[in-house]
């Protein structure tokens, strides 16, 4: 979730007891989609749906970032929850700011200028240090094959 852009979301799921992952951006980017993307999709009914609802995606990533491949940042999430051995988690604390600002620890390591206890809310947290690129891609791709 884009904590900046709804707040008042974000405080309300990070207060909540549910299990919180925290994927960091530098590690969502290592999932772009990869070049047999199409190819893949193609395979299967939920394939073929998606690549023709992606197709704004590419479009977006081509004008942007001069390139047809996107991270696809939920589904590393989505990994976490249902195949947690295929990344690499780490216990820590979340910080949340007033401004919507949301900083890790992780094993109490802090590499920040912001005081923690200027926080409005501090929560444990599990965090997505690394990713393993091609099982995600191969669990996704095997996923759209299950009728």
């Amino acid at each position: 979730m884009n904590l900046t852009k709804d707040f008042v979301a974000a405080r309300h799921v990070l207060s909540s007891p549910i299990k919180k992952i925290v994927v960091p951006l530098d590690v969502a980017y290592k999932l772009k989609t990869p070049e047999n993307f199409k190819v893949e999709l193609a395979n299967s009914t939920v394939g073929i749906y998606l690549w023709s609802h992606l197709q704004r995606w590419r479009w977006r990533s081509l004008l942007l970032k001069g390139r047809l491949s996107f991270p696809v940042w939920d589904l590393v999430t989505a990994v976490a929850q249902v195949n947690p051995e295929i990344v690499t988690l780490k216990k820590g604390t979340g910080h949340l700011f007033g401004n919507g600002l949301f900083l890790c620890d992780v094993g109490g390591n802090r590499a920040s200028y912001h005081r923690k206890e200027k926080a409005i809310l501090s929560v444990e947290i599990d965090i997505v240090v690394d990713i393993n690129v091609e099982e995600i891609w191969e669990l996704f791709f095997k996923m759209l094959q299950i009728p």
